[in-house]
């Protein structure tokens, strides 16, 4: 074998660009040479991009992006080049440009993922297929269960119905079908929301029961999607109808307007 053939099977030879332009390189696994993460996305649902460097065993460089939602979730990606070794220098510097192009939207600090510890909750199950949180001292649960998938044009959206479980163990289904990034948005909110079962909230319940159509199972619907206040009907009902601004998301405003009726806002 040649000299010329030695270094370029070598992977000592490879020395990529430092983190530029807000973007940050973290620990690589054995699949890759280096990854850098950046906060912020061109993707509508993303919120970070990762540049990821690799090279196969045929000793090709391949140079890829890939946006992620604040939950980790992939959002779309592709492949920016891929070429032999030999052009190391000048995927480095393609890697560069992009960086530069692309430069932060503000400081990174880490990757992102799933949240699994939420004020008294605490994430027990983070399969692919099932996210599930139990609460620390009581017997209930909130998981987020996939229901299906729907191709895009880079990548799938996963699509996830959310399910509030019971002190007595019945599964209450509060949303359905509803894509990733924002089932674990509504999840978020209803964590940070219920810190206690919601069979105890009655004096919440009744509070809700004060508007016209809503009656207790209802009731209990709406505190389980994280609403407790009549004033957070309106505001959740008035976003599904377009006259404001969505209090969480537009999935979550529509799973709250399926609970209400037409009487519910001109209630006092």
């Amino acid at each position: 074998m040649s000299t010329t053939d030695q270094t370029e099977d070598s992977t000592d030879e490879l020395s990529p660009p430092p983190a530029t332009a807000g973007w940050e390189r973290f620990s690589d696994d054995d699949s890759t040479i280096c990854t850098y993460w950046r906060k912020g996305s061109t993707h509508v649902s993303g919120a970070y991009t990762c540049l990821t460097l690799s090279e196969s065993r045929a000793g090709n460089l391949s140079l890829h992006v890939t946006n992620y939602d604040e939950f980790g979730n992939r959002k779309s990606g592709h492949q920016i080049t891929q070429r032999r070794r030999k052009h190391k220098n000048w995927i480095w510097d393609l890697a560069t440009d992009h960086m530069k192009e692309y430069p932060a939207a503000e400081g990174f600090d880490e990757r992102p993922a799933l949240p699994t510890k939420v004020g008294p909750w605490t994430a027990t199950s983070t399969e692919y297929r099932l996210t599930r949180w139990e609460h620390n001292s009581e017997p209930i649960a909130l998981e987020l269960t996939q229901s299906g998938r729907r191709s895009g044009h880079s990548f799938s959206t996963r699509y996830f119905d959310i399910v509030y479980q019971s002190t007595d163990g019945e599964p209450w289904t509060v949303a359905t079908d509803i894509p990733s990034t924002s089932a674990y948005q509504i999840a978020t909110h209803i964590l940070e929301t219920i810190e206690a079962p919601v069979t105890t909230l009655s004096d919440t319940t009744e509070h809700l029961r004060e508007l016209d159509g809503i009656g207790s199972v209802r009731g209990r619907i709406l505190v389980a999607l994280g609403v407790t206040t009549k004033k957070a009907v309106r505001a959740a009902t008035r976003a599904e109808a377009g006259d404001c601004p969505h209090p969480v998301n537009r999935h979550h405003s529509r799973a709250v307007a399926k609970r209400t009726t037409e009487a519910t806002l001109s209630t006092d």
